[in-house]
């Protein structure tokens, strides 16, 4: 199961996945963020509460309709591929994490220094 917090405009609701299309469009419905049948459906995710791996979908817009997916595929797993899966995650936030810290620092190649 995956759970979250979205936010559209100054209405936030919870959303569990995996949801029923009905339940997904009526809990979009609470927030005015129904974008239409045919489009894909996404909120800005401002809590993360299950599986904590997916902390790096905080403060990011998501495709709910993806998630709704992956809750779905995560209910078939075992006990085996449901842990892969979390460690997958976790190592691909921290390699997120490694990659913007490198970003963050300034780059001194190129420049010489003045005496």
């Amino acid at each position: 199961m995956i759970k979250i917090r979205i936010r559209n405009a100054d209405h936030e609701i919870d959303i569990r996945f995996p949801i029923s299309e009905s339940e997904l469009y009526a809990k979009l419905g609470e927030i005015h963020a129904v974008e239409g049948r045919d489009a894909a459906q996404s909120a800005l995710v401002t809590e993360v509460y299950w599986p904590e791996e997916f902390s790096m979908l905080k403060d990011r817009f998501a495709n709910l309709d993806e998630l709704n997916y992956l809750g779905k595929r995560m209910e078939s797993f075992d006990t085996l591929e449901y842990d892969q899966f979390l460690i997958g995650i976790s190592k691909l936030d921290m390699r997120r994490r490694e990659i913007q810290a490198r970003k963050d620092v300034p780059s001194w190649r190129g420049r010489t220094e003045k005496h």
